[in-house]
């Protein structure tokens, strides 16, 4: 699961990296939507914000005092995200795409397709595991994964 999140937000900044902002009174453009999506994605999954530092100031900041969600309320919402993500993909044609585009487009269909074909096994999870449990998660997000640069992030590590 951290691997598929990874992968999800790496094609999805690799697509959006230095793309600016198009004029507003233009019609949304497929670079438009990368970078927008991976945004809101970034907000709903604080373990990427804090191992990217994908945000400054006060968002980040927000984002590094959360702790990843780990209920079926939010397994759902992050599959209708999805469902969101690939129906709003669906709407640009890939034949008015450039090819770097196209690919970023294909990959990030398959690893939102891959999220969305979980719903049906979410029953299926168990909450202590060897490798994706919260029992190792969360340990690994409290002392491995957050970055340690500044005194403010000793402060944010500890969800104070």
């Amino acid at each position: 699961m951290v691997t598929e999140r990874l992968q999800l937000f790496k094609v999805a900044v690799l697509a959006t990296l230095l793309i600016p902002r198009t004029d507003p009174a233009q019609p949304r453009s497929i670079d438009d939507f990368f970078r927008d999506f991976s945004a809101e994605w970034v907000r709903h999954d604080p373990f990427i914000a804090i191992l990217t530092r994908y945000f400054d100031g006060k968002e980040q900041e927000r984002l590094e005092r959360q702790l990843m969600p780990q209920t079926l309320v939010y397994r759902r919402d992050r599959i209708h995200r999805a469902k969101q993500g690939l129906a709003e993909l669906g709407k640009f044609h890939r034949s008015k795409m450039t090819e770097p585009q196209r690919i970023s487009a294909d990959v990030m269909q398959w690893q939102l397709q891959i999220i969305v074909d979980e719903e049906p096994y979410l029953d299926y999870r168990f909450p202590l595991e060897q490798y994706q449990g919260a029992n190792v998660n969360l340990i690994n997000d409290l002392i491995v994964r957050h970055p340690l640069v500044t005194a403010r992030d000793a402060d944010n590590s500890a969800f104070s």
